[in-house]
């Protein structure tokens, strides 16, 4: 069992990942969690726990630990999870796509730089 302050974080963090503030990666580093279904788990939790009374998501019960809700809200929120994780992968791979594209530019500037003996990037 963790403790309430770790609950806590690891609830933050996902609010977090749902906000769009962090990527799913980083809040399981931040929250030292190792495995992605236990990032997903903590989601689902922080979808049910934050659940505005507009989505429509039915939650009975006053504990926020384990909240009952019907078939049909968790179906909707397991698919709202399942988009916003597709969005997250996306972001991520185009995340990569970008940095490798960097590192391209940056390693023809310095080829450029060595052959020509001149100065592209200012130095500070």
């Amino acid at each position: 069992m963790i403790d309430k302050n770790t609950e806590l974080e690891r609830l933050e963090a996902a609010r977090q990942v749902l906000l769009g503030n962090l990527f799913i990666e980083e809040a399981m580093i931040q929250c030292n969690i190792k495995d992605k279904r236990t990032m997903v788990n903590w989601l689902k939790r922080a979808i049910l726990v934050a659940a505005p009374e507009s989505s429509g998501i039915t939650v009975s019960g006053a504990s926020a630990e384990a909240p009952l809700i019907t078939v049909e809200s968790r179906n909707k929120g397991a698919d709202q999870l399942q988009l916003l994780v597709d969005k997250n992968k996306d972001l991520v791979r185009y995340q990569s796509l970008l940095n490798n594209r960097i590192n391209e530019l940056e390693a023809l500037i310095a080829y450029a730089e060595r052959k020509f003996k001149i100065k592209i990037r200012r130095m500070k």
